[in-house]
């Protein structure tokens, strides 16, 4: 039994570092991606500077509610863009899947529904309701790299 639990631990760890490994910046047409987001995209970025995972990056976003379009939460107004590890869950799912298929300039408009946004609880800080979807508009503003490890 114990090295049944073993195993099991291991391959969920591994399952896990596979996931993230993977989530590398891909073509906006992933099916899942549109399926999932719905995505809307208002302008193009450069289409070269992609943000990789653990790199630093400069957005500009703002909730909307799905149902009312009524705006909950913005970050586009402040002075300095709002600054973030990707890839590493520091963001909402939503908003990781998304920010790490744009390239720098890029602004988009995603659907996102509580499963991939702040879930049953939501988020009162923010106006994010208990199990309520919205919208996030993202502006990629910057990418700063993730330094080197020697």
């Amino acid at each position: 039994m114990k090295n049944f639990i073993n195993i099991y631990i291991l391959l969920t760890v591994l399952s896990f570092i596979n996931i993230n490994v993977n989530c590398k910046p891909r073509s906006n047409k992933d099916e899942w991606f549109v399926k999932r987001y719905k995505p809307e995209y208002l302008k193009k970025g450069d289409g070269k500077n992609f943000p990789k995972i653990g790199d630093n990056v400069q957005i500009l976003f703002a909730y909307t509610h799905a149902q009312t379009d009524k705006d909950l939460f913005t970050y586009w107004d402040k002075e300095k863009p709002f600054v973030q590890e990707v890839g590493i869950s520091n963001f909402i799912k939503c908003m990781d899947d998304t920010i790490l298929r744009m390239s720098k300039g890029e602004k988009i408009r995603i659907f996102c529904s509580y499963e991939f946004g702040y879930g049953p609880t939501g988020n009162e800080e923010l106006g994010i309701e208990q199990v309520q979807d919205f919208y996030v508009e993202i502006k990629l503003v910057g990418i700063i790299p993730k330094k080197k490890e020697l």
